[in-house]
């Protein structure tokens, strides 16, 4: 869908396809600092965990991982933590609100 959308502008409009790319990345990475955040606040140890996990790989690792489509192994058990963690704890607060 991205990538058609990305195609249908042409060179002439004021939002060219690498115009277009630009803004999409920032939007992505807008989104992961916004998660990276709650998740810092929500579960700070968990988070120090992770932190400490992705310190121990070197960007070489990590680069050559993520080109074989194999990112996911990259401290699974320290993400799941979170994930579990942030999750459990968002579901609450949006249950919660939903009450009032």
């Amino acid at each position: 869908k991205i990538q058609s959308d990305i195609e249908k502008y042409d060179d002439d409009s004021p939002y060219t396809k690498g115009k277009f790319a630009e803004l999409y990345a920032f939007s992505k990475l807008f989104t992961l600092n916004y998660k990276y955040c709650i998740a810092s606040q929500i579960t700070p140890v968990r988070m120090n965990t992770l932190n400490q996990c992705y310190r121990g790989y070197s960007p070489d690792i990590v680069k050559a991982l993520c080109e074989v489509g194999r990112h996911d192994i990259i401290c699974s058990r320290e993400k799941q933590a979170v994930e579990r963690s942030a999750g459990k704890l968002v579901m609450q607060v949006a249950r919660d609100l939903s009450r009032e």
